[in-house]
């Protein structure tokens, strides 16, 4: 597994009802793949399913009451990675 850099940048619940994000920037070495950085920030908080066109970051069926995230690169070292937990009551 690669080394990362992270600093958490947003992290909970901001109101009442609402879903809980956390949002990190994370520093990777050059040549890593989208999977290796994937992985590796799983252990900043592991989630079982990441974002895809299937529900489009919103958590309606099948993920609503599953977390996910998502990964995106800014450039070849920069990445921001989220996580959801879905608001249940």
């Amino acid at each position: 597994m690669i080394k990362i850099e992270s600093k958490n940048v947003r992290g909970g619940q901001r109101a009442a009802y609402q879903d809980s994000v956390y949002v990190y920037e994370v520093n990777t070495p050059k040549d890593s793949t989208d999977a290796e950085v994937w992985e590796a920030c799983q252990a900043l908080r592991s989630v079982r399913h990441r974002n895809n066109a299937a529900h489009n970051g919103r958590c309606g069926f099948p993920f609503g009451l599953e977390s996910f995230g998502t990964l995106v690169q800014r450039d070849s070292e920069n990445w921001v990675y989220r996580v959801t937990h879905p608001y249940c009551d």
